[in-house]
């Protein structure tokens, strides 16, 4: 404020009243490009139908952007991303594979005040997929490759959802039994993190609140612990198996919130299933990292 006034009376002392309404005058600020003329020049832009658009504020400057999905593939996904604001209309993926995109605002990630991410899955309309993930640099999209699934938690929380064939190995030894198992990321401002895990012992496990408990009620459900992973957000992944009559295996894996020196269970696929391991499986086998 008084390097402001300073100016004004040197203004005043060389230039007169004139110069005091120049100073005084507000600062112009850019004023952003509505939704409808970023779309606009992206459809111009493209030559392509757009599928699907999310308008938002990215890097917290006051002023939205636009990221779309572009082009329909004929088999109901998309084909391109394209990125605009006030100033740039580009393309930002033609990598060849298909977009399943959508309209909910889960794409738009709010990870801080300043900041959000836009995500979106691509794939061959196979088993398996890739995330994409953007942020905004000096107002220029960043485009990162995250392995699968990704879903915002909250915050700068994110999971990923790795494909693997470990849920089931028969007497040869052959591995099946397609699963998808969360791990945990943290967004760092420009890139991400995983939440890493390491194998504790059963008796470090069982010194937890609650532990003893579940463990019971595991070996009644006819499964023997393998391995037992703590990671740094305070979830611990315990794997599990049980035999068959013919020589095979069934693995799987039950999990746990700790909070205070306590576990508590964590819901997996089957919400409505009865059971430990039923109840909070999510199929296969769990690793130190996904990522």
């Amino acid at each position: 404020m008084k390097n402001r006034i300073s100016m004004i009376k040197t203004l005043c002392t060389v230039t007169g009243v004139a110069a005091i309404a120049f100073a005084l005058a507000p600062v112009q600020s850019v004023k952003a490009a509505s939704a409808d003329t970023l779309r606009s020049n992206i459809e111009k832009e493209s030559k392509e139908k757009i599928m699907a658009d999310y308008y938002a504020d990215y890097d917290g400057d006051g002023t939205e952007e636009m990221f779309a999905v572009v082009g329909d593939d004929d088999m109901g996904g998309g084909k391109y991303i394209w990125f605009a604001d006030e100033n740039t209309t580009k393309c930002v993926f033609d990598d060849g594979d298909s977009l399943y995109f959508d309209t909910e605002s889960e794409r738009i990630c709010k990870v801080s005040d300043t900041q959000k991410l836009f995500i979106m899955e691509r794939g061959g309309y196979g088993s398996s997929s890739n995330s994409l993930c953007y942020y905004l640099k000096d107002k220029e999209p960043v485009r990162l490759n995250v392995s699968e699934g990704m879903t915002h938690v909250s915050g700068a929380d994110f999971n990923i959802y790795p494909s693997a064939f470990d849920s089931y190995v028969d007497e040869s030894g052959m591995w099946t039994g397609h699963t998808w198992k969360p791990y945990y990321l943290k967004w760092t401002g420009n890139g991400f993190k995983e939440y890493t895990g390491k194998v504790i012992t059963l008796k470090k496990f069982k010194k937890f609140g609650g532990a003893k408990k579940y463990l019971k009620k595991i070996k009644k459900e006819g499964y023997q612990i393998d391995n037992i992973i703590k990671r740094s957000n305070g979830v611990i992944n315990v794997n599990v198996h049980r035999l068959d009559e013919y020589g095979g295996g069934s693995f799987d894996n039950v999990n746990f919130r700790l909070k205070n020196g306590k576990v508590t269970l964590i819901k997996g696929w089957d919400t409505e299933a009865s059971g430990v391991v039923a109840s909070s499986s999510y199929g296969g086998v769990y690793y130190v990292s996904g990522y």
